[in-house]
């Protein structure tokens, strides 16, 4: 590409070929599949660790399961995948090979990370893990087939990371609505763990039926989406939805006067006291020039 401006010419060579957010170990996806680098993003908020079970019961394709267990054990994502650069004259070809060789002395070969992947679909089982062994990680993965509305926590700790159906390639809005509602009956059983839900259905929390501990915004290519982090005890968040979450402003609520501290002094009694009211009728000042 180049780009001309006020007679300078811009050149740029692209290196990379195929687009960087492409791994390379998965030519197949499923239906609604999310970017690699998005599920990267979201398996680095989970933090992904050793000692913690990584349950992706959503799994697809397997791209969260697949990014986590690269993250866990250090494994470079651009090493199952070629770069446009490598057949540039001007690179020498050791470069590449220099490069490739840190990166694999970089991956801990011997980490205890586990990674479970889990579908209702169990066609999905197959892709999922052709994927894992393209990408070098499937003795770190247990695939298998699961309903997402009926697991069980296990005893030790865990974390699920998962990317449910928005109804907009797959199912319809009555469906995930009922999906979601189910979700949130079986994952609330799932606490201690952490739960981690991207989707981007606006009323995922009333469905879900309860307040997000923490949320973030992203987005799954152009179509803008909410992480929704649980960590809290479910216990503490059995009021009714519209109770959890209050508005900021209640027009039809009466003032306090505790309420009003940044206009009263202590014992309610307001700033001004004592000194000089406004008078609306006294004579305004003249400041006309002279």
């Amino acid at each position: 590409e180049f780009f001309l401006f006020k007679d300078v010419v811009a050149l740029m060579l692209d290196t990379s070929g195929i687009a960087l957010h492409k791994r390379g170990y998965r030519p197949m996806a499923g239906v609604a599949p999310l970017r690699e680098t998005l599920a990267a993003s979201i398996a680095l908020t989970a933090r992904p660790k050793e000692d913690i079970l990584f349950w992706d019961p959503f799994c697809g394709s397997g791209t969260i399961a697949i990014e986590a267990a690269m993250i866990a054990t250090r494994r470079a994502p651009g090493l199952g995948r070629e770069f446009a650069g490598q057949n540039f004259a001007c690179i020498p070809e050791r470069a590449w090979t220099d490069a490739a060789t840190e990166a694999q002395d970089l991956i801990i070969r011997d980490s205890k990370f586990e990674a479970w992947a889990s579908d209702i679909d169990e066609d999905m089982l197959d892709v999922t893990y052709e994927n894992a062994t393209r990408a070098g990680v499937e003795e770190y993965l247990n695939i298998f087939h699961a309903d997402a509305r009926k697991i069980k926590r296990e005893e030790r700790k865990g974390t699920v990371v998962c990317n449910p159906p928005y109804g907009e390639r797959m199912m319809e809005e009555d469906e995930v609505r009922a999906l979601y509602r189910d979700m949130g009956k079986t994952f609330a059983e799932l606490y201690p763990w952490h739960v981690y839900i991207i989707t981007s259905y606006p009323e995922f929390e009333r469905s879900f039926g309860r307040v997000a501990d923490k949320t973030h915004r992203l987005y799954n290519g152009m179509l803008p989406c909410t992480l929704y982090e649980y960590f809290r005890d479910p216990a503490e968040a059995k009021k009714p939805y519209f109770e959890q979450r209050k508005p900021a402003f209640d027009k039809n609520k009466p003032f306090r006067k505790d309420e009003q501290k940044p206009y009263h002094k202590e014992g309610g009694k307001p700033h001004f006291e004592g000194k000089k009211k406004f008078d609306r009728d006294a004579k305004k000042p003249d400041f006309k020039k002279k």
